[in-house]
This record gives structure tokens, sequence and C-alpha cells, in this order.
């Protein structure tokens, strides 16, 4: 997939499966089942897409079009449903290759891929299908063979020490296969899963640490080798990884592909430092220099290519020298010798060559290939071995050209054994095969790791949990273990560890279930269904191969309910697309469900419709397989809470509490008598009874009520009282689905806050809340006026991110609301240049709404208006903009804290009844979809949260970041001082910090001072916050920052510095505590700095200045922000006051982030601070 895979999807619409198609992208579904005319990919194929009001093709550009013939299948296969994959009469088979077995008639190639050699162990390694042999480089006789590999070996390597060998390659289009073994006698290691295809390349740090991977999967994977952890993959090449190699010093990586480039990489954080696009066509090896100076590289151009690499490796610094047509074919392979000195290539039109690496001149022609040469290795006594697809081996003398023969072997010597002293290698667990307990029964458990054979003994996290490990098991690299369990274990996870001589193991989960595990294995499933014989039943499962299907029969009486629950999440597995499906012996499906609620694990309660069989399939979405892809499916006649009512109740008064689920009619109503408000767990009865949220309810000291049917209209509207809860649920069988109304009165002036309790409380209703006079019409709220018009004019954006390029925003001010189609977003930031766009207000990285709207997505060119809020009644001047009528309604409460829960702010206009009308946001209901709808009166509050998770050790001589974050209540937006006390000596912390009004976040710095001391009490510092609300003043403590100790010294300190004469004022870290001063003036400009001193890191840095007072930006930046490029020491800044900024005295300071991210120092490097002084009057710079 060109533009539409799920690595790059292009508009967010990814073709490679087809619940990915069906999801469809940013512009929408692309299929709508039934209705290929109305289909968004159809409307693409045919060129009458409407885009942007063009007609746009898919594929787009002068690509070639679909066929006529080829759009009308499409067509027709989407009116008649758009049906997916459905099971063929078995399951499917695990993805492999199937070829008809045909005996061959001469002995077939063993081809040679790669080969390697290790000066240490004195042997080559030669790589064919299945398995890697070690030759006597003298002899060429098998040593021995290193076998268990799947598919072809690609590319090879040896530790320096020779003690292991490493192998890649696999199957083609199928796995990637990366393992390795001891050199000495042949045993497995490891094994690095992950690549999706076959492996073409593979290089090993050279300090033996790193193992770099690549394929036909575009992906680069870093893994550590002694362990096979992966650390990280790397992604940037459009097409096949066929090369690698790690510069002597390992600090950089290179990589050849078929996209046509090289690309160098920096180890180990894998960054991309810089891409090499001379070539013309794939690339297929890279080597180094033996100084690492210059990078060789070479594909199917012919070419050879020489790039002269800085010491930094980074973009704009690498040169190409040298570009030598080498072959008349594309070039195989390249090695370099031991040395350094000679270069061998091979090319697909069977020639080799020898070349001296410096000058890039050819030493030696060799003798025209029996086949193809793509491996090559040189080894000892000037000696080149070449291994071909015929799967013969050559063998060249370098300083001749001419052939080696092969050397008869002698004798082996009888060899004397000398024992060593064992090593005590601590154990390891890695991996149970199926973590299944039965509580009131036993269980074997498989456990697999390293070093558990050293008197080994079994410990869990539950005291009532046995377990006995089978003697005969017990094998370095696994053992078995019978549990049992009483039947009082509660149903949940536990913890299992191994005890050696030498340690302890890490521990792992296992899941306790009161019903005994049944474990299906993929031979089950070879000749059809896996037959179920009794109910209930809890079956354990992998879904280990691409495309992987498990399908059980069972057998169902007539209007039997069943319960199916596919555990995935809950039991750690990998799988992150499950599907639970069931059908009918035809295949047709019955039920599916890929989460009882979004996020979670798969769900179904099912009845069945007649006596018989049935089938149930479980899945992956994506289609994707692992040994860790578990899952464990519990079905039956079992009692399932999905839900409870009511979900609020009043302190001190007995509540009722009702389970929703299934199987429950034995199950009594629970009473229970809340204590103090919060939040309260259910108890609940003891029995099998099952469920995915433990059920609670929300104290509080209102009053509460119960909803009473029918209220779907205005006119029956059931009575409330304010302040007050109702406890409700969106319930109904008609076809539109179900609104309650719920009618209150209020007096002229009253302000109320409405809000629901729902999704943050387990219920699966996306509740929307509107309110209406007695006749049902929407109740205004204001008038917004549009003063100016504009649009988005840079890609479309989700309801999330503030970040909105906007036409003719220089007209625009900050403070002013912006109108996008109902979602009433504020201006925060101005753009900061060029690549930069308008900031909106956010809370937690997602924007926010205004005046009770919900944020939305907006399109691509979509308009948007500048509008003045004005009160209703309000005579307005036209001026050929819209005028909205705001009415009061919330679909998400726009601060984004309730997250699909609703809140609005009410103020009634005049005296009277007022209509809340409650509905499902997408028009959905049922038996779960519960929720509570409170009217109080309003609190306006605030609370405080000092970040200490991210600020550990203050650097020494030097300043670390912290944030102080402000969680508004009811309308609160005034401006909160948050004063810091009793610092221990030797430290500075900014102090006061002021979080703005309407605001939520301010930002500080703590800097450690030359006498500063690393046993410091940090116990006694007090942050208190001040606040005027409503007259009076509110004070609130706040936790401190915990404890903090004293770090070594940085890699860098920054400094903010004023400007004096074109320098920076320089302060001296001494025992003063007093910041610089810098005085800006509203409506100009001042200059500052930011200076670098250098502890032995020469890099580029990354500056930002936070918690400027609103109104002052640092002008004219990147998306990157300020760049102290590398081995520069210091960098002029221009501070920009708006004109409106009233005079303040904040504290700012320099922190290393980019312009991109929020102004969240926590954690950050941080200059000291610099008292900013906005006034009216001439900006001058004091100290």
């Amino acid at each position: 997939m060109d533009c539409h895979g799920a690595d790059d999807a292009d508009g967010g619409l990814a073709l490679d499966t087809f619940s990915a198609l069906m999801k469809g992208g940013e512009e929408g579904v692309s299929i709508v089942a039934g209705k290929a005319d109305d289909s968004l990919l159809v409307k693409f194929l045919e060129g009458r897409s409407g885009r942007g009001g063009k007609n746009e093709f898919m594929p787009p550009g002068k690509r070639d079009k679909l066929k006529a013939e080829e759009i009308a299948l499409i067509k027709a296969w989407i009116n008649a449903g758009a049906l997916g994959p459905v099971m063929a009469d078995k399951p499917a088979a695990p993805r492999e290759v199937i070829t008809p077995k045909i005996a061959p008639k001469v002995a077939p190639k063993r081809s040679i891929q790669a080969m390697a050699f290790s000066d240490a162990a004195k042997l080559i390694a030669v790589g064919r299908y299945g398995e890697v042999e070690l030759l006597n480089p003298v002899t060429r006789s098998v040593i021995r063979k290193l076998t268990g590999f799947k598919g072809r070996v690609n590319a090879l390597a040896f530790s320096t020490d020779g003690a292991t060998v490493y192998a890649a390659g696999g199957e083609a289009g199928i796995l990637g296969e990366v393992r390795s073994w001891k050199t000495a006698d042949g045993s497995a290691l490891l094994s690095y899963a992950g690549h999706t295809d076959a492996c073409y390349a593979l290089a090993l740090s050279p300090d033996g640490q790193m193992l770099a991977t690549g394929g036909y999967d575009q992906k680069i994977r870093l893994w550590d080798a002694s362990n096979g952890t992966e650390i990280k993959a790397l992604k940037g090449h459009n097409g096949s990884v066929n090369g690698l190699a790690f510069r002597p010093d390992g600090k950089v990586l290179a990589s050849a592909s078929a996209d046509r480039t090289v690309k160098l990489w920096a180890m180990p954080d894998g960054a991309r430092l810089d891409t090499l696009s001379q070539p013309l066509k794939e690339q297929n090896a890279v080597v180094f220099s033996a100084d690492g100076t210059q990078l060789l590289g070479a594909g199917m151009d012919s070419r050879i290519r020489v790039w002269q690499i800085s010491a930094t490796a980074k973009e704009g610094s690498n040169s190409i020298s040298t570009s030598r047509f080498a072959h008349e074919g594309g070039i195989l392979g390249l090695t370099l010798s031991r040395d350094g000195i000679l270069l061998a290539s091979s090319a697909t039109d069977r020639s080799m060559k020898i070349w001296d690496a410096t000058s890039l001149t050819e030493k030696s022609v060799l003798e025209k290939q029996s086949d193809w040469s793509p491996a090559l290795a040189f080894a000892e006594k000037g000696q080149l071995y070449s291994g071909r697809v015929d799967g013969s081996l050559g063998v060249y003398d370098t300083s001749t050209g001419k052939s080696v023969p092969q050397a008869i072997a002698e004798p082996k010597p009888k060899m004397i054994s000398v024992a060593k002293p064992k090593m005590a290698p601590k154990p390891e667990l890695t991996r149970i095969i199926t973590p299944a307990l039965h509580s009131g029964g036993s269980f074997t458990l498989a456990l697999q790791g390293k070093n558990l054979d050293a008197e080994p003994k079994v410990h869990f996290s539950h005291p009532d949990i046995q377990g006995i490990i089978v003697k005969s098991s017990i094998q370095p690299n696994q053992l078995r273990i019978k549990t049992s369990a009483p039947a009082t274990l509660p149903r949940g996870a536990y913890e299992v560890w191994i005890t050696t001589q030498q340690g302890e193991t890490a521990r792992m989960k296992l899941y306790a279930d009161d019903l005994p595990a049944t474990v299906s294995m993929p031979e089950h499933f070879k000749e059809g269904p896996f037959a179920i014989t009794q109910l209930p039943a809890s079956v354990w499962g992998k879904l280990v191969e691409t495309g992987q299907q498990d399908v059980y029969q069972i057998t169902v009486k007539a209007g039997e309910e069943l319960v199916f629950d596919l555990a995935v999440q809950q039991v750690g597995s990998t799988a992150l697309s499950p599907r639970l499906e069931i059908l009918d012996p035809s295949l047709n499906v019955l039920a599916l469900n890929r989460g009882l609620d979004p996020g979670a694990d798969p769900f179904i309660a099912w009845k069945a419709p007649a006596d018989g069989s049935y089938l149930v399939r479980v899945s992956n979405t994506t289609l994707d397989g692992s040994a860790t892809h578990l899952y464990r499916l519990t079905l039956g006649a079992l009692p399932y809470v999905t839900g409870w009512q009511p979900l609020s109740s009043t302190a001190q008064i007995e509540s009722t509490v009702t389970l929703i689920g299934h199987h429950l009619d034995s199950i009594a109503p629970i009473v229970i008598k809340p204590g103090s408000t919060g939040l309260l767990p259910i108890p609940l009865p003891a029995g099998d009874i099952r469920y995915r949220v433990n059920p609670s309810q929300h104290v509080s000291m209102l009053s509460q009520v119960t909803e009473t049917e029918p209220n779907n209209e205005v006119t029956n509207a059931q009575a409330i009282s304010a302040p007050g809860t109702v406890n409700a649920s969106l319930f109904s069988n008609g076809p539109q689905g179900d609104a309650d109304h719920f009618v209150f009165e209020a007096k002229k002036g009253e302000s109320w806050v409405i809000e629901t309790l729902a999704a943050m409380a387990g219920s699966p209703a996306d509740t929307k809340i509107q309110v209406l006079d007695e006749k049902g019409q929407p109740v205004p709220r204001l008038l917004l006026q549009s003063v100016r018009d504009s649009y988005n004019n840079f890609r479309s954006v989700d309801a999330n991110n503030p970040d909105i390029r906007l036409q003719n925003w220089e007209e625009m001010d900050l403070n002013e609301y912006v109108y996008f189609n109902g979602d009433i977003m504020k201006t925060f930031r101005m753009p900061r240049g060029p690549d930069s766009g308008f900031l909106f207000y956010a809370t937690d990285g997602k924007r926010r709404s205004y005046f009770d709207t919900s944020t939305t997505s907006h399109a691509l060119d979509e308009a948007c208006y500048t509008v003045i809020p004005h009160p209703l009644g309000t005579q307005l001047v036209p001026n050929g903009l819209p005028v909205f009528t705001l009415n009061h309604a919330n679909d998400d409460e726009g601060t984004r804290r309730l997250g699909r829960d609703s809140r609005l702010a009410f103020t009634a206009p005049a005296d009277g009844r007022y209509v809340i009308r409650v509905t499902d946001t997408r028009g959905l209901c049922g038996e779960r979809f519960v929720y509570s709808l409170t009217v109080r009166q309003p609190a306006p509050d605030f609370t405080l949260a000092v970040s200490t998770n991210k600020v550990m050790a203050i650097p020494a001589g030097s300043s670390i970041g912290f944030s102080v974050e402000a969680t508004r209540q009811d309308g609160f937006e005034g401006p909160i001082r948050v004063d810091i006390a009793n610092v221990p000596a030797g430290y500075f912390a900014s102090s006061p910090i002021l979080i703005q009004a309407g605001h939520t976040l301010a930002t500080g710095s703590i800097h450690a001072l030359p006498t500063a001391k690393s046993d410091a009490d940090w116990s006694q510092a007090t942050l208190t916050a001040t606040a005027e609300i409503a007259g009076k003043t509110v004070t609130h403590r706040m936790a401190n920052f915990g404890k903090l100790t004293l770090g070594p010294a940085p890699k860098f300190i920054v400094h903010l510095e004023p400007d004096a004469d074109g320098k920076p004022v320089m302060r001296q870290d001494t025992q003063e505590t007093s910041p610089l001063e810098l005085t800006l003036v509203p409506g100009q400009t001042v200059k500052a700095w930011i200076r670098v001193e250098r502890n032995n890191f020469d890099d580029l840095i990354n500056f930002d200045v936070h918690n400027l007072p609103h109104g002052v930006i640092i002008d004219d930046i990147g998306l990157n922000g300020i760049q102290v490029r590398a081995k520069e020491n210091e960098r002029p800044i221009y501070f920009r006051c708006a004109p409106w900024v009233e005079d303040q005295d904040p504290l700012c300071h320099a922190a290393m982030a980019s312009a991109r991210a929020e102004q969240d120092s926590s954690g950050l490097a941080t200059s000291f601070p610099v008292l900013l002084k906005i006034r009216k009057s001439a900006g001058v710079v004091t100290r």
C-alpha cells in the first residue's frame, strides 16, 4: 500500500485490512454498505469526490486509474452489502508456504545467501535454507550445523570473541527470523521476534551489546543482543532494508534500502541523522571504512559510492566523494577486508572484483562465477570466500585473484577437556504457557526461562495457592508446576515466581477462575471446530499465526441464553483488536462484538434461536498473531454484572442497588447505607457473580430520586427538586431511542450547574443535555456576533488538537472567541513563525471549548468566525457576517475533565419551569445506559497539584523546572497566586508563581547554588495558593515537592539574560538569589540572550521560554523553538509584548523544550529565573 498502509495512511485511510477500509479516514466513512454511489471510496475512484470544490481522483496525479470494469466490480460488492471475509468450511490454517510435493529428479540446490568469518573462532559461517554451517576455513569441512532456523538465512555475523553466531532471514511474505547460537556446541540461544517479513540485513555493534536487523517490512529493529529485548524500531525507509553497518565507534548505523536511499542513524537512541539520496536504484549493501570516515554503498544501479561521513554524521555534513560504475549488472554484495585495505564486490552479471578500498581502483577481476554470489567474506591469509546461489563455495587468493584449491582434512587430534568452574547465573522467568489457576481444583503450569534447574522453589502471592514442581520436568530453560487452590480463592490475578540458590526470578501473573481451564492447541482445529461438550467452560487459547481463527462448537437449546466473555487485556495479552463471533452451521454471523465498551474486551450475551450446534469464532481484526496473543474464553449460563443502578446516593441514607446483567434473577437487590461523601464500593453477595468493573456509587449530600417513566416528551417530564439528583437510564424499545425529560423550577437570575454522571462511572452512555422551556423550545443563552471571517487553511484537525492554522490570523488577537460550526474556542497564543499555527486554550493538551459547547473535528477550508458574545436582546448593528444564537446545551463538558459526561452552567432568564432533556448523543440506549443527573448550585473553587513525579534531582550548579496545575470548578476563572516558602538553604525556587486568569498551568524553576547540600530537608517547604472568589480570599495549602536530592553537574547550564550593548548581562552563580530584571513595554520588542555553558557537550539544543505572561511571546522562532547550534554558546532572542498587557512582575525562565510542546517545565533543564517587569514606560535593563 503506497499511500494507504497502516503505518502511514494518507488522510487517515488505511486499506490493508477489511476493518480499516470499513472504518474510513479523516474524510469520513469510506464504504456505505448497499449504497455504492454514496460511498466515498467510489466517489474518489470515479472522480466526483467534491473535496475542496474539486473532483479529485484516487489514485491521484498521473497514476493509472482503475478501469471501468474494475470500479463496477467494487460497486457490485458494495451494493451486495460489502461483506468482509468469512470463514471457510474449516478454520483458517496458519499462514504457511504450501507447495506440491514433487520428488526432485536431481538434488536441489542448497543456496548460499550469507557468509561471515570469525578471527577468534577460526570458522566460516555459511547461511543456507533452514540452517547455518560452521566450516573449517582451511579444509572447508563442516564442523557443525546450527539448525532450527525458519526459512532462508540472508545475513550472518559473529560476536567479536567468536562465541556467538547471529543469523537473520525468514520466509518472504510470512515472517522474519533472527536467531543466535553458541559457536562452541551449536546450542540455540535466543530468538529475536518482531519482523513481519523476511530479514535481509544484520549488524552487530562493535561492543557486541546491540544487534541491528532490517528486512522487507521496511523496519530496522534494534535489539539487546544479550537477552533479545527489542530496544527500538526505526522507521523511515519506504522499501526493504537490504544492508546494515555500524561505524567502528558504534555511534552511527548506516542502512541500505530498496527505496534507493542510504540512511544514517544515531546510536543508541535511533534518531535519523541524514538521508543520502544519490542512488538511482535499490541499494543492497553498505560498509564503513576502517577509520569510520567513509561509507561505501552499492546496489542495482551498478555503482559503488563513497561518502565522507562527519564526526556527528548530521544532515548536511556528509558529502559524496566518489561514484564508480563497477559492474555491468546490479551489485549484490560488498565486503571490506579486516585491515580495511581491500574491498570485494559481486554482481548479477556473475562477476566479482577486488578493489583498493582507499582509491576505489580495481586490483583483480575474478573468474566468472557459476551463479550469483550474494555472500562474500574475507578470511585469514588474504583469502576471499564466495557463496553462490547454486550452493557452491569459492575461495580466492586476493593477491593473485586465483582460485584456492580445497585442502585435505587431517585426522582430528584427540581433545582433552578441562573442566571449568561453573558460573552461578541468576534464574530468569520469561513466560508461562497458559497462566491459569483453578479455584477448587488443580492445574499444571508450564514455565519457561533460564537457569531454572538449581534446586528451584515456587512461590505465590496468596498463601492459599499451593504448588509442587514436577521433578522430572526440571530443565535449565523450563519446568512444570502442579498447582492447587481452594474453592474460596477469589477469581482474579495473582503472582508466581521461582527462587534458586542463585536468586529470584521476576514475578509473573496467574489468573484464577472457579471453572476448570481447558487449553486449546492449534492441532485441535486441524480437522474442524474444537468441540466444547460441557458448559459452562473456560478455554484458553493463542492466536499464534497471522490470520489465525479459532473456532469452537457448542450445542445449545432454543431460547437458552449464554454469556461469552473473551478476556484479552484482562489476561495480559498482546492482541490489540480481538473479535468474538457466534455463527450458525452455515457460517451466518448471528452475533459479533469487538468490545463490551470502547477499548474493552469483547463480550456477547446471546439466546439460541433453535436447538442445535453453533460456532464460536475468536480472531484478531488486524490478523496479526504471536505466542503472546493469549485469550481466555469463558462461556455458559453464568451470572454476569454489566451495570448497576443507581450510580449516586445520599450520605447517611439507605440506598438499594439493583445489578444489571445476565442470569441475576436469584440475586436480591443490595441495600447499603453510605457513611460519608466520596466513592463507595458496592459489596456483592458471595457466589459466582462475574463482572468487569467493580460496582460503586458516588455519594453526595444531595437528595436522590429515581426516574419515573414515561418521561420521553416535554409534556410528561418528571418534576424534580433543585438542588438534587435523579438516577435514570436511557432504556427504550422505540426506533428513535430514548429521551428523558425532567422539569424543575427556577427564579430569574438563579444560577445552576446541570451535570451527568455516566461514562465516568462505567456506563456506556454518552450523554447530551439541553435546557428547554415549557413548550419544548431551546432556551437561548447569548448572542454571538461575527466580526471577522476566516477558515482553516492547513490540514484538518481533530477534536483534541489545539494548534490550528487560520487564514488572516494577523487580524486576530489573543483571548478572542472563534466559532467553528458550533464549537467555540478561545485564542491562546499567536503564531510564532512561518511554520506555527494559532494555539487555542487547552487542558492537558486537549483543546477546550467555551460557553458549554463541545469540541469537534474541523475539515480543511472549513469556515470560522471571530465572534463577540452579547446578552440576549442586544440590538446588534448588521455587518454582513452571521449572528449566532447559542442555546443552553452540552454534549461533552468543555474543560475536558469529565470525558464523555456532560455539564453546563444555567442562569434562569425568567421565573418559570425549565425542562432538562437527556439523550445519548449517538442515539443509543439499553438497560446498561444508566446515568445520574444532578442540578446543584455553583460552588466556584479550585484545587492545585504540583508536579513532583518528574522532579527528582536538582543538577549541581543548575536548575530544573516544576509546574503547578489548577483544576478550576464551576466557572471560577480568576488568577491564583502560589507562594513557596521554607526552601532549604543553598536552593532557590521561583516564588511567587501566578496562574493567570483563565489559565490552568504555571511553571517555575528550582536552582541549586554552590552551597547546596545533597541531604537538604525539603519536608519543611510549603506551597500556599491564594485567590479571590466572589469577593472573598480563599487559601489552599498544597502538597510540597516531596523528597529532592542534589544531582551531578549537568552536560550544560543555560542562562536567560538581558541584553546590554549587544551582549548578554552575565549572571554569576554565587549566594545571590536576586534574579536579573528585564523590562518590557506593551507594544514593543526587547532583545535578550540564551547563553549556554557546555560541559563536554557540543550538540544542538532546543529551548523555549516558559511562564511568560499572556500576551508576551518569543518572536520569530520555528517549530523546534530557540536553537543554540552545535558548538555555539549563545543566541539572541526577542520578547514581544502585546499592547494590552497590564503591568506585572512575573518570573520566567528558559527551558530545554521545543515550541511544539505545551509549556510545562516539569523535569526539564531550566535557567535561573528572570524577573520580567511589564511597564508602560521606556524599557531599561537593570541588575
